[in-house]
């Protein structure tokens, strides 16, 4: 089951973010534990959460800003396996997905969670992957 952390402020409109996440999910028939932090420690805090509760799989809906903060809070907690990270776009600038042409929106980048080709790299002492044909980066 994926966990999943919206941040429902970023973007234009983040309001639908949640909604969106949720349906995107269902449509695809992926189980998931979606939840909303209101606050930047809120999401630490949820990052934490999710580690604890051994989470093999955490989807971060949000841009370049709700990312920098997810992977810093995973590098900070040092946990050795970490959970494959999913980062489903929601950003106004999404410069990352730009980077490396990932899907642009919620539900490109949920369609394609169990699909695609993962390329591999090391950075900040952790391996990441994106998944080129999907919209999804992986993090383990």
């Amino acid at each position: 089951m994926w966990r999943v952390l919206v941040n429902s402020h970023a973007g234009s409109n983040g309001h639908k973010t949640a909604e969106r996440t949720r349906l995107a999910f269902e449509v695809n028939m992926l189980p998931a534990d979606i939840r909303t932090p209101e606050s930047v420690e809120d999401m630490r805090a949820a990052v934490r959460q999710a580690t604890e509760d051994g989470c093999e799989y955490l989807a971060v809906v949000g841009g370049d800003g709700t990312l920098n903060l997810v992977v810093d809070e995973l590098v900070t907690i040092g946990s050795e396996p970490g959970p494959v990270l999913a980062l489903i776009p929601s950003g106004s600038g999404s410069d990352f997905n730009r980077m490396f042409a990932l899907s642009k929106s919620i539900e490109g980048a949920v369609a394609h969670l169990e699909v695609g080709i993962v390329f591999s790299f090391v950075a900040r002492g952790g391996s990441f992957g994106v998944d080129l044909f999907g919209g999804v980066l992986f993090w383990s």
